[in-house]
């Protein structure tokens, strides 16, 4: 399948995840309501945090090292059983070292929801999360784009289904739903979806860990994984920063309208997610001399699409918040307006990411995360005791704007990549779009 074709079907697979997604987070909001909700995001929060750590980010160390044939896939498969179970350990050392802390209790748990089984729950949805994620690393890096979508597509229809279910059970009466069934629900789909996602791994690529990795192979990871790992834990920091600021400062109700706010805005990284997950391994074969053109060509493409959808969603959004989440959530409404303006800045540097790690600096990706992080705590602190919520779409905003300078200027200056126009589609990528439909290639 071709790389346009597989941006194609993956963008859309991935607007039915993200639509599927969004509805199962409008049943659980209409269960639980803006206070249930802001609980419930600051344990995804948490255990997203988690994720993002401990991983080491194998998943991307995967997808670059297999197409580029530098190390056997058995050793690779080896380092990331290694990885896995480093996990495992860190993770509930990391729990127990929170809990020694008041201060970062705070920060990372609601009022009356630091219990035990609160803590456990983190841990096993972290641990199936870097399953996930590894797994998903693999069967992207032999290109399996085909089958990827469809296990997404299954998994989002399981797990939209399953919290329809639950809604109706809680509407009729049968039982009332809380923060805590809502957790061991989600708990349950997630190690659904793992098996989804292992099953394929071991019945079609059939890879046997090999454990015999030289100091140079380990050399070979380390230098490409530091700053790509380094890079994408501070990436998460920046996004979920607000939510911890907030649950500081103010109550879970105001997190939960911020949260449903910065979930509608997940649904439009999908398509820089999709067009990056593609073109990684593209943009990884320096055999290719077109590397550059490809870059262009679709950069124009991800961010016209992202310019279109962020204008009709503003409009829309008036409508659709009150109706899809209740009146409940109508202080969602200029959240969510005030998040568009940092979409295109998102998805920007989505793809100047992915080319930055195409070309083996991930430094570059970890330096422009990192300083915007600091800029990001300088000032979330300040504008949310003063301003409150309206202080956290302020300081994401202008993050991620002073990020895009940063990672600009390493890209064109230290990359030496020219200065074109990778903003709005031309002529030619139009004929280049509808010459495709035609021959069915697209």
């Amino acid at each position: 399948m071709g790389i346009s074709k597989s941006i194609f079907y993956t963008v859309i697979s991935q607007f039915l995840v993200q639509f599927l997604g969004i509805v199962s987070g409008i049943f659980i909001a209409r269960m639980l309501g803006p206070g249930g909700k802001g609980v419930l995001a600051i344990f995804q929060a948490n255990a997203q945090l988690f994720v993002s750590v401990f991983s080491l980010s194998m998943g991307n160390v995967v997808v670059y090292f297999i197409p580029s044939g530098k190390i056997k896939v058995e050793k690779i498969l080896g380092m990331s059983m290694s990885v896995l179970a480093f996990a495992v350990i860190g993770i509930g050392i990391t729990l127990f070292f929170i809990d020694s802390f008041s201060q970062l209790e705070k920060i990372f748990y609601p009022d009356s929801y630091n219990l035990f089984l609160y803590k456990i729950w983190i841990y096993l949805f972290s641990v199936f999360s870097i399953v996930n994620a590894i797994s998903t690393g693999f069967l992207q890096g032999y290109k399996k784009f085909n089958l990827i979508n469809k296990i997404w597509i299954v998994n989002s229809s399981l797990n939209s289904s399953i919290f329809f279910i639950l809604f109706l059970l809680n509407y009729k009466g049968y039982f009332h739903v809380n923060v805590q069934i809502i957790l061991y629900v989600l708990l349950l789909v997630t190690f659904i979806n793992t098996i989804l996602f292992v099953y394929p791994f071991f019945t079609q690529l059939k890879i046997k860990p090999s454990f015999h990795i030289s100091k140079k192979e380990i050399a070979q990871v380390w230098k490409y994984l530091l700053f790509t790992h380094l890079g994408i834990v501070v990436a998460i920091l920046n996004i979920r920063l607000g939510l911890w600021v907030l649950n500081y400062y103010l109550d879970a109700k105001t997190i939960g309208l911020y949260s449903v706010a910065a979930n509608l805005i997940v649904m439009f990284n999908m398509i820089p997610t999709a067009f990056g997950n593609v073109l990684m391994p593209y943009l990884s074969d320096f055999r290719n001399n077109r590397v550059n053109e490809m870059f262009y060509k679709y950069a124009r493409l991800n961010f016209s699409i992202l310019l279109v959808s962020g204008v009709l969603g503003y409009f829309l959004a008036v409508v659709l918040i009150p109706i899809l989440y209740g009146t409940s959530f109508t202080g969602s409404i200029i959240l969510f307006r005030g998040l568009l303006l940092g979409v295109l800045f998102i998805g920007t540097n989505r793809l100047l990411a992915v080319y930055i790690s195409s070309r083996n600096r991930q430094d570059y990706n970890f330096y422009a995360s990192f300083l915007g992080l600091i800029f990001n705590v300088s000032v979330s602190f300040i504008l949310v005791r003063y301003w409150g919520v309206y202080g956290v779409i302020f300081s994401t905003v202008f993050t991620y704007l002073f990020i895009w300078g940063i990672m600009s200027y390493f890209v064109h200056v230290r990359l030496k990549l020219p200065w074109e126009n990778y903003f709005i589609v031309n002529k030619q990528d139009i004929e280049d779009v509808i010459e495709k439909y035609k021959r069915r290639k697209f």
